[in-house]
């Protein structure tokens, strides 16, 4: 039976959109319980000012008490060398580089021309090799942008190229906004695949989904169909870009479970316990935002 990889985004990209904010020792109970439902790469948090985005803060504490968990790694988002350093002081040993590859997006998110996020990523990977650090990076509105519109192909195939030139492990493609309608993400997967066996490149191919427009669904098993099989996914479809007008949550990882399921793949996910962390997560969400957010 082939094997289907989750990477668990609910602590950083799940929570980062939604109007509650948990606690460390509440993030730090998600954490666990995903470790317990078998999932074995969990995106933490983000190493982000605070004050742009106040649900992740207190990550780098909640990695000094992430619990050792064998087989278990952690990730961390970054969106610079600042970044960078404060996950490394922090004991983030893997992490995840965002990169818009539209100029609109990427100065909503990051704050700076594309150039120089790339020209900020290429030390990373330099440094990150010297520290043993193993790198993911997004592509952000790979297939579509909400401030420029569609993406075009050549261009997102273009920096595709890059980061498998430059030897990050996971090239993630995002549909940061969901507006990625099936027949544009065929195209791409259909066009990047092959480029990438065509330069031999080693590392890993996952799609990240988000659900604004009901396409992520759709969008799964379209890429099931064309040998994806390594996903993103938030617990009960939490989340969205804060930077994104308009954004919803991701494809929910419940669902995601369930369709790899019925389509005989493994995912080694407890599908029970998932649900029952699923239940707890929407309860703590509907008793915060009715208390106006207390801990």
């Amino acid at each position: 039976m082939q094997h289907v990889h989750l990477f668990e985004t609910t602590p950083r990209d799940g929570l980062q959109n939604e109007k509650f904010i948990l606690s460390t020792e509440q993030k730090l109970q998600l954490v666990r319980g995903l470790t317990e439902c078998g999932f074995r790469k969990i995106e933490v948090g983000s190493f982000v000012n605070p004050k742009a985005v106040p649900q992740m803060a207190g990550t780098g504490e909640l990695f000094g008490s992430l619990p050792a968990v064998p087989g278990v790694n952690y990730y961390g988002l970054i969106p610079n060398r600042k970044g960078y350093e404060l996950a490394l002081a922090a004991g983030c040993r893997h992490m995840g580089y965002v990169l818009a590859v539209t100029e609109t997006m990427n100065q909503r998110n990051v704050r700076m021309p594309v150039a120089e996020s790339f020209a900020q990523l290429e030390e990373i990977r330099e440094q990150a090799r010297r520290d043993g650090v193993r790198l993911r990076a997004y592509l952000a509105v790979v297939f579509h942008c909400p401030f420029e519109g569609p993406t075009d192909l050549a261009r997102a195939l273009e920096w595709v190229r890059k980061m498998a030139d430059l030897g990050v492990e996971d090239i993630c493609l995002a549909d940061t906004d969901g507006n990625a309608a099936p027949e544009r993400t065929a195209l791409l997967l259909d066009a990047v695949r092959p480029m990438l066996d065509r330069m031999g490149y080693p590392g890993i191919l996952s799609l990240h989904l988000h659900n604004t427009y009901g396409y992520a669904d759709r969008n799964a098993r379209l890429a099931l169909e064309r040998g994806i099989r390594h996903f993103d996914a938030a617990t009960a479809g939490l989340g969205g870009c804060p930077f994104v007008p308009g954004a919803k949550g991701n494809i929910p990882t419940e669902a995601l479970v369930q369709l790899c399921h019925e389509e005989g793949y493994a995912t080694g996910i407890d599908q029970e316990k998932l649900a029952g962390l699923s239940r707890w997560l929407v309860a703590l969400k509907e008793q915060k935002l009715a208390v106006g957010n207390s801990r």
